[in-house]
């Protein structure tokens, strides 16, 4: 799968229509060559003491979406130093794509010692389902906060009255 734009000036990444069609990435932010093919990674500027990242992942959804959102948790837990959730959101999606999300907020820690907050949202489609990982310094988080609010209002979360 491509990415549909240029990695030298990320500015969205394309995926399936179901799963919503495009995400945009912060303007600063580059392309970081993964292998495989429904990944696509995205990195922020250098910034002590965590380089932010985010990942988009489209999988074939093989397990109720329930099933499939512990599991992830599960791995989550499994391989992450110091893995503590701080929030569990699930979303029932309404309009032109209904389906189910599910937003994670969590903490662990970095191999070097560094505090990584995680943020994942998972959108189900049928047969499929995109997951995008957010991580990033806390220190980070004010100058990360529209971006947030942007992915979330992608994935169906917001306010009752947006909803």
């Amino acid at each position: 799968m491509t990415s549909g734009h240029d990695n030298s000036t990320p500015t969205g990444w394309r995926f399936p229509s179901e799963l919503g069609g495009e995400l945009p990435v912060p303007e600063d932010w580059t392309a970081v060559d993964v292998p495989g093919g429904e990944v696509r990674a995205f990195a922020g500027p250098t910034t002590p003491p965590l380089r932010s990242n985010l990942t988009f992942t489209v999988s074939k959804l093989d397990r109720p979406f329930s099933a499939w959102v512990e599991e992830a948790e599960r791995i989550l837990g499994k391989s992450l130093n110091s893995f503590r959730v701080i929030e569990r959101c699930p979303q029932s999606l309404r309009g032109s794509r209904p389906g189910n999300a599910f937003r994670l907020t969590a903490h662990h820690i970095a191999e070097d010692g560094a505090a990584v907050m995680m943020i994942q949202w998972i959108t189900q489609a049928p047969e499929r389902c995109l997951t995008v990982t957010l991580s990033l310094s806390p220190v980070r988080l004010t100058g990360l906060r529209e971006y947030i609010a942007e992915l979330d209002s992608f994935h169906g979360f917001g306010s009752e009255e947006e909803q």
